[in-house]
């Protein structure tokens, strides 16, 4: 490795100091001593910086065990956590997803009453690792009570949208207000690239969305960012509108209008804009759980 400046100046001052003292008393002949210690001091200070830069870099990539880890967590769903089935007879149909954040609060689960509108589960789905998710066919959908939810706020998803098949939008997850709302949407005018907005018609559109894919968006106005299966940010302006609840796998005034005809895995929110280091170990976590690499 190189050392910094510093580090080299430090060394060469104290190799001089104890050099000298050990020739003046006769220990070392002149230069032999200066070798002999300036070898072994500056194998110390390499090990030691080394040492100090790994703890450092370890620290920045350690994978959390879940989102949970990171403080802030409004609502946390993930595929085989908090599923209710419907006791409807239709083998697979979801009434509810529940919330695993610990906010204790029923109006952050995802409730679906009408069996025909329910998504269903996919018990081992060999996309995504053989983890279980929620398949979202056209017209299905899950919502939420009405809660506040305000910038800053991050968004993660993990999911994919359906096939291009249909000339419409798919939305991933939106409000339960058709006037105040944050959605995430693979958009169809961008070949389904991820599309986010808070109620303004975003500048671009990040990446494709028709196979397992992972993302996390921090809506935060004109400080937004979009981490589209990656380390690295892209801006955008989300505008400053919050959301009321959430509606996962459909538009909230129209359900069959942008259906998301895809898959969940899981979906998180966090009442605060996290960190770059803390994104890097979320999507090591999404990435090790469900076998999609990083871009």
């Amino acid at each position: 490795m190189k050392r910094a400046p510093w580090v080299r100046g430090l060394a060469a001052i104290t190799v001089a100091l104890v050099s000298c003292t050990l020739e003046e008393s006769g220990l070392l002949p002149g230069d032999a001593g200066v070798d002999v210690v300036d070898a072994g001091f500056e194998a110390s200070v390499d090990a030691g910086a080394d040492v100090a830069l790994d703890a450092a870099d370890a620290a920045e990539t350690t994978v959390i065990a879940n989102p949970t880890a990171l403080s802030g967590l409004s609502l946390w769903l993930r595929g085989d956590l908090g599923v209710v089935l419907s006791d409807a007879g239709v083998d697979g149909a979801v009434a509810a997803w529940t919330d695993q954040s610990g906010a204790n609060d029923p109006l952050h689960d995802a409730l679906q009453a009408n069996i025909s509108a329910s998504p269903s589960i996919n018990a081992v789905d060999v996309k995504y690792n053989q983890r279980q998710t929620l398949s979202f066919p056209d017209g299905t959908f899950l919502r939420s009570g009405a809660w506040p939810i305000v910038q800053p706020a991050t968004y993660f998803i993990v999911g994919h949208a359906g096939s291009n098949t249909v000339s419409k939008d798919e939305e991933f997850i939106d409000s339960t207000s058709a006037s105040q709302h944050m959605a995430i949407v693979a958009s169809y005018n961008y070949g389904y690239g991820l599309s986010a907005t808070a109620g303004l018609t975003p500048p671009a559109t990040f990446g494709p969305t028709q196979s397992p894919t992972f993302f996390v968006v921090v809506f935060f106005g004109a400080n937004s960012l979009v981490y589209a299966q990656s380390n690295t940010g892209v801006a955008f302006s989300s505008g400053t509108q919050g959301s009321v609840g959430y509606t996962l796998g459909n538009y909230v005034a129209q359900e069959n209008l942008y259906a998301l005809r895809g898959a969940l895995a899981e979906v998180a929110i966090w009442a605060r804009a996290l960190s770059p280091v803390e994104i890097a170990q979320l999507n090591a976590y999404a990435s090790q759980r469900y076998a999609i690499a990083l871009k």
